[in-house]
């Protein structure tokens, strides 16, 4: 698990990708915009404003190569484009349906889990939490307007 940009591009060199400029940027703002969760086109718009050699499928492609390699995580926001995670540690997710924002939690109590999975005696891989709602901006900007 790469927990730093530097150990990133290690895992990168490791694996015998080249590291071509594109990728070290996508790295680079995937590493300085940790926990936002950025969308492809999210990371093409911001990346393509100080580099003009830049297409749309060339960050779907480094995308894939960095999840195919354990440096970033999918995530799939119902509705909407699927977003990059690089917090690599075991946590859950809180999303906004408002305005789309997530933010990670962790929960640390997975006895209760572990029942329902062996009272259903389903051989589960990994277990992922997911609370959908307002987030505190929306809820207070939608209390405002009532």
């Amino acid at each position: 698990m790469a927990a730093t940009l530097k150990e990133a591009l290690e895992v990168v060199k490791q694996n015998g990708l080249k590291m071509s400029v594109q990728r070290k940027m996508i790295l680079e703002y995937l590493y300085s915009h940790k926990n936002t969760h950025p969308s492809a086109e999210e990371i093409f718009s911001e990346i393509s404003k100080k580099l003009n050699i830049l297409s749309p499928a060339t960050v779907y492609n480094n995308l894939k190569h960095l999840k195919q390699y354990g440096l970033v995580k999918e995530v799939y926001y119902q509705g909407g484009a699927t977003r990059y995670d690089n917090n690599l540690e075991k946590h859950h997710h809180l999303i906004c349906t408002h305005c789309g924002k997530i933010i990670d939690f962790y929960y640390s109590e997975p006895m209760k889990l572990q029942e329902v999975i062996q009272n259903e005696m389903f051989s589960a891989d990994e277990a992922y939490i997911e609370i959908r709602g307002k987030c505190q901006q929306c809820a207070s900007r939608d209390g405002a307007e009532n």
